[in-house]
């Protein structure tokens, strides 16, 4: 799956997300989600617009009310220096009501780990994964539909005890694309300034991170041996995915916001026992649009809606053990710094600052070869192109086509 937006488009905050529904299509029915953001020293975090945000009340929220995916979660006083419900007493009072997050907002407005306070309480995987099984332990009798935002793995890069020791001892390997090889160029859409690049690896920060993506990981089971124990397994779909990926050195680069494989493409591992067989691979190209219709389709839900996404629940409900497919989708950046078209095995990428790039992601994984002006790619370039433009034209992307360099 594609992130569709690739930079900036399709999500506020940085997260991974698992999707619980349990279907009932007589009984189940859509009402819209609405959210407000609250910007607060430059900290985006999401409230659901039934969110308790009144900063001058002095009484708590009740417990269907206090859900967030944001960052310091249940923050409702957004200017505390800790994530509490209430207000008239400091951090470290025993009298103070709510809960004592594991993260305090720095002097330069983002959020700062106190790693000696963190525990399976309150630190931010645990506390959500809690909240989300309280939810869960509401609605177990009825239809539901959970989403949990988990904001890790995530700077800056720590972690509670004792995942953050877990993986000290190990010695991380540069990324074979870190730094570029000899006689080839990065794409001139690929900056290379003092802002998100790698020149080495922190072996720090790669053991932290490593510790995160296990603290998620065990917070996932519980999340699933809950279902199990409550018989709720066969007939709920789990869905796991993330809005991006992280470079984390590929290419020089650490974060986001490129059409490379490791940024744009995410996971999107689904569990249907009751309509999906375990172990299909999907080798088609989908992207976030496509979620909403697929789950839809799924649960049986017919709607008169329309979607820019596509209904793929047949693919994942077919007999197949592999399915693959040459379906063409369409990402793009938030800064008009490119645009891309790619199937599953093709990757065409254009962009106002650079010539086109055609990768073949399966016999050039590592996305360094430029195949455009090879003969062997030009029916193969010449259908991505005319692909791209089509879809560009459709979703109106900001970017013309005459801006992009031919």
């Amino acid at each position: 799956v594609y992130n569709f937006g690739g930079h900036g488009i399709v999500s506020n905050q940085d997260v991974l997300e698992l999707k619980l529904f349990k279907s009932d299509p007589e009984r189940y029915h859509l009402e819209s989600d609405h959210h407000q953001l609250i910007e607060n020293n430059n900290n985006y975090r999401r409230f659901n617009q039934n969110q308790y945000t009144n900063q001058n009340s002095s009484n708590p929220p009740k417990s269907r009310e206090r859900r967030s995916s944001g960052r310091l979660s249940d923050a409702t006083n957004i200017n505390d220096s800790y994530s509490d419900f209430s207000r008239n007493t400091g951090p470290n009072d025993p009298n103070r009501i709510g809960y004592h997050i594991d993260q305090k907002l720095a002097k330069w407005g983002g959020g700062v780990f106190n790693q000696e306070r963190a525990n399976d309480k309150n630190f931010t995987t645990d506390f959500l994964v809690t909240r989300a099984l309280n939810i869960l332990q509401e609605d177990k009798n009825k239809p539901f539909c959970l989403m949990l935002s988990i904001p890790d793995p995530h700077g800056p890069d720590q972690v509670r005890a004792p995942y953050n020791t877990m993986y000290t001892h190990f010695k991380f390997e540069e990324p074979r694309t870190m730094h570029t090889p000899e006689g080839l160029k990065d794409p001139l859409w690929v900056k290379k300034g003092k802002k998100n690049t790698a020149k080495s690896i922190k072996q720090h920060n790669m053991a932290q991170y490593y510790g995160m993506v296990k603290c998620i990981d065990d917070n996932v089971g519980r999340l699933l041996d809950f279902l199990d124990q409550n018989n709720l397994t066969q007939n709920t779909i789990v869905v796991f995915t993330s809005d991006h990926g992280d470079l984390l050195g590929e290419h020089g680069k650490i974060n986001k916001g490129l059409p490379y494989e490791t940024s744009a493409r995410v996971a999107f591992m689904m569990r249907y026992p009751k309509k999906i067989k375990p172990g299909k691979y999907i080798e088609k190209a989908y992207t976030m649009a496509d979620f909403t219709p697929t789950i839809l389709g799924l649960m049986g839900i017919k709607t008169s809606k329309e979607f820019h996404g596509m209904n793929a629940a047949k693919d994942f409900k077919s007999s197949k053990k592999q399915l693959i497919n040459e379906r063409t989708v369409y990402l793009t950046n938030a800064n008009k710094r490119w645009v891309s078209a790619v199937n599953n095995q093709y990757k065409l990428v254009m962009s106002p600052l650079d010539k086109p790039w055609l990768f073949d992601l399966k016999n050039d994984p590592d996305e360094l070869v430029n195949f455009y002006n090879n003969p062997n790619y030009s029916a193969i370039a010449k259908s991505l192109k005319k692909e791209l433009y089509v879809q560009m034209g459709l979703y109106n992307e900001p970017l013309e086509i005459s801006d992009l360099m031919k």
